[in-house]
């Protein structure tokens, strides 16, 4: 059964003060793309986490959010970055030395604390910790578990919906197999009255039967399309074992049978010269492009 690349995922892991929250949301896309956002003390796992939701969904474009709140009274706000202000400390003695301070001169701690990004928010630096990346496993499982289950039940309705249309289809190509004799002798009683007019009773007696017989045949050589009926079948019969079977990703492969199937009712429609034949063939034409928009929802 095809999945859909439209859902939505959400998946929440919590541990005393301390929770982490992931969504997801997926629609249509060529290709699989993955866009994050989350605090910055999580860009380490940008890989990791794209990884994963590519492994899942496939094809599609995916966005992800993610928020933590970690409130364990253990854990530092605010945090030294102490090789910044070790570099800051060398280019103060560097600026005395040179404008000729006493040697034993020393930079003022304070002074180098009040300098930008020496004391930064612990949140936006330290990487997550086992507890924190255990949850985060917990949240993104939770949530691809959900976006799954949307996608595959929104596959269902499509696919049910892309039957009812394939029967449409096949109840006009009855309607067109069905007038084709009618089509045949309408041809034949116009092109009799139209010789009768043309004629005398004596060159109708000698001639008539014999050339209508033989422009009757043109015609039914130049508009058979038994060809064209019976590979349209074929491709629905295809279409719709795709739909039923076990392949998850079958878009590409249904899209290719849309492009035939539009091949065949258009030299149908091309052959036939008819007013019912083409208004079945309008009619499939435009089950045909529903059926095409619909299938670019499918993964």
């Amino acid at each position: 059964m095809p999945l859909s690349m439209t859902g939505y995922g959400r998946g929440q892991a919590i541990s005393r003060e301390l929770s982490v929250t992931v969504e997801l949301r997926a629609v249509n896309s060529r290709y699989c793309e993955v866009s994050l956002r989350m605090p910055p003390r999580f860009q380490s796992l940008d890989a990791e986490l794209r990884r994963r939701i590519g492994a899942a969904v496939l094809r599609g474009k995916v966005d992800l959010t993610l928020t933590c709140r970690d409130d364990r009274p253990d854990r530092p706000f605010f945090q030294a970055d102490l090789p910044r202000a070790a570099a800051y400390a060398t280019a103060a003695r560097a600026i005395a030395e040179t404008v000729g301070a006493t040697p034993n001169w020393r930079p003022d701690p304070m002074a180098i604390l009040r300098l930008p990004d020496v004391i930064v928010a612990a949140a936006e630096t330290d990487e997550p910790d086992a507890e924190v990346t255990a949850l985060l496993e917990s949240a993104l499982t939770a949530a691809l578990e959900e976006l799954e289950a949307m996608r595959r039940a929104e596959g269902q309705r499509l696919a049910a919906d892309l039957e009812t249309k394939l029967a449409d289809i096949r109840s006009q190509l009855a309607l067109i197999e069905a007038a084709l004799p009618e089509i045949e002798m309408r041809y034949r009683e116009r092109l009799e009255q139209r010789l009768e007019r043309l004629l005398t009773p004596e060159a109708w007696a000698r001639f008539g039967p014999e050339r209508i017989a033989t422009e009757v045949a043109v015609l039914a050589e130049r508009a058979a399309v038994d060809e064209e009926l019976v590979r349209l079948a074929s491709h629905l019969e295809q279409f719709a074992a795709i739909l039923a079977g076990p392949e998850e990703q079958p878009g590409k492969r249904l899209d290719f049978l849309i492009q035939e199937m539009n091949r065949e009712i258009n030299t149908i429609g091309s052959k036939v010269q008819d007013v019912d034949v083409s208004a079945a063939v309008i009619e499939v034409k435009a089950l045909l492009e529903k059926i095409r928009e619909q299938v670019q929802n499918l993964v």
